[in-house]
C-alpha cells in the first residue's frame, strides 16, 4: 500500500512540479529554485504530521501528501541543471548530478537514518519502532536544509544561467 501510495502521488509531484516550473521558469527563472524551496517547507509538516499519527491508516494516506510535494522539484531542478551549463557538458553535468543523489539518497540517507534509528533506540531508550518514528521525523532537518539551500540559490540563479 505505501508504494502505490508514494508512487502515485510521486508521479502527480513530478509531473505537476514539471509543468509549474516550465510556466513559472519561462517567467522568472528564480521559480525552478524556489519550487522546490516552498515545497521543502510544506514537506516536512506534513511528514511529521504523518510519522506521528496513532493511526496506520491515517499515516498511509498523510503520506500522498508529502510525497507529492517532496516530488515537485525534479522537473525543475533538471531544467534548471541544464539552464547553468553550457551545453556540451549536460550529458555530464547529468550523469554527476545521478551519482551524487544516489550515493546521498540511496547510501547515505538510509545509513543516516538508521544510525539515528540507533542511537533513538539503544542510547535513548525509545525502543525499536519509536526510535525509528522519531529518526524519520527528525530526518526533515535534511528537507528544510535543502529548502533553506534553494533558498539561497534564488539570490544568483539569473546571472548563473548560460542557456
Amino acid at each position: 500500500a505505501l508504494g502505490v501510495i508514494q508512487g502515485l502521488s510521486g508521479i502527480a509531484g513530478v509531473l505537476v512540479g514539471g509543468i509549474i516550473g516550465d510556466r513559472l521558469g519561462a517567467r522568472d527563472p528564480r521559480a525552478y529554485v524556489l519550487l522546490p524551496a516552498v515545497a521543502g517547507l510544506i514537506v516536512a509538516p506534513l511528514y511529521t504530521w504523518a510519522m506521528l499519527t496513532p493511526s496506520a491508516v491515517m499515516a498511509l494516506g498523510l503520506l500522498a501528501l508529502p510525497s507529492f510535494f517532496h516530488n515537485l522539484y525534479f522537473g525543475p531542478m533538471f531544467a534548471l541543471l541544464m539552464g547553468i551549463v553550457h551545453p556540451r557538458n549536460r550529458a555530464t553535468t547529468a550523469a554527476i548530478y545521478g551519482i551524487f543523489t544516489s550515493l546521498i539518497g540511496l547510501g547515505l540517507g538510509p545509513f543516516g537514518l538508521g544510525l539515528m534509528s540507533d542511537v533513538f533506540n539503544h542510547a535513548l531508550g525509545m525502543g525499536e519502532a519509536v526510535g525509528l518514528r522519531w529518526a524519520m521525523v527528525w530526518s526533515n532537518a535534511v528537507i528544510l536544509g535543502a529548502a533553506t539551500l534553494f533558498w539561497f540559490a534564488s539570490k544568483t540563479v539569473r546571472k548563473d544561467l548560460v542557456s
